[in-house]
């Protein structure tokens, strides 16, 4: 009996739950998470610069029908409420405004690694930094002033 109830029994093998809510077993004496040992068993090493993700959102099911290999930033993608087109385009929701812009430096500020920063789309975040940008003019303005 673990902390957080008994061992889990899987067609893999016993285990653990991971705090994160994935199947965790041992192979070789290692403890590994079953969805990617599952993927590797069928297809192969996992290609750099790629995740597994379960197509279902349930953590716990490890059906290879219900994994697919995906790269790092279609993950972060999926998991960050982007929507994809049938053209292959991405399209993220605003955190501000609520619209669904296309994922792109026209829209959003884009980091290194290709996904949008700050969860705004590029007009709120210019509204926030400006409105941000005079209250914080207004507040030394009015510091000066009482200091006088």
């Amino acid at each position: 009996m673990g902390k957080r109830g008994p061992r889990p029994k899987h067609d893999l093998g016993e285990g653990s739950i991971s705090r994160s809510g994935y199947h965790r077993i041992y192979r070789g004496g290692v403890l590994v998470m079953a969805h990617r040992w599952s993927w590797e068993q069928a297809n192969g090493p996992i290609p750099a610069g790629h995740d597994i993700h379960h197509a279902d959102g349930d953590r716990l099911n490890n059906d290879l029908g219900n994994l697919a290999c995906v790269t790092k930033t279609e993950h972060k993608r999926i998991h960050g409420g982007c929507v994809k087109r049938d053209d292959g385009s991405w399209l993220k929701p605003c955190s501000v405004c609520g619209g669904l812009k296309p994922v792109g430096t026209a829209d959003w500020y884009i980091s290194k690694e290709g996904w949008p920063l700050y969860g705004r789309c590029r007009p709120c975040h210019i509204k926030i930094v400006v409105a941000s940008k005079r209250l914080r003019r207004l507040r030394e303005k009015e510091d000066r002033s009482n200091r006088r």
